[in-house]
């Protein structure tokens, strides 16, 4: 029997989660300048996942929202420069807390 949280979530849908992670997505940290802050840069991290299929990104958002994780949802449409001839979508968020609420649900 699959366990399930409070929220509805069931161990393969961190697993799913994961997975699109490691394949179609990122966590990332970047630098910035921050002429404000005591060493004059900052960091901004930052988790998400991109693909062709908005089906899968209304996932991702399932997911997070259980997790009580919001995410900022775009598209890009293909470009001259693109690999890809169809749009991409994407879920990304850079608030710290809700990085390490998905890292924390969904590492071994």
């Amino acid at each position: 029997m699959e366990l399930v949280d409070q929220h509805g979530i069931k161990e393969t849908d961190l697993a799913w989660l994961a997975g699109m992670i490691e394949g179609d997505g990122w966590v990332s940290i970047q630098t910035y300048a921050a002429p404000k802050s005591k060493f004059k840069r900052a960091v901004k991290p930052t988790i998400g996942v991109t693909n062709q299929d908005a089906r899968i990104i209304q996932e991702t958002k399932r997911i997070w929202n259980g997790l009580g994780v919001e995410g900022w949802i775009g598209e890009a449409s293909p470009t001259a420069s693109s690999f890809s001839t169809r749009t991409m979508y994407v879920i990304s968020t850079s608030k710290l807390s809700a990085i390490q609420t998905i890292l924390n649900r969904i590492l071994p």
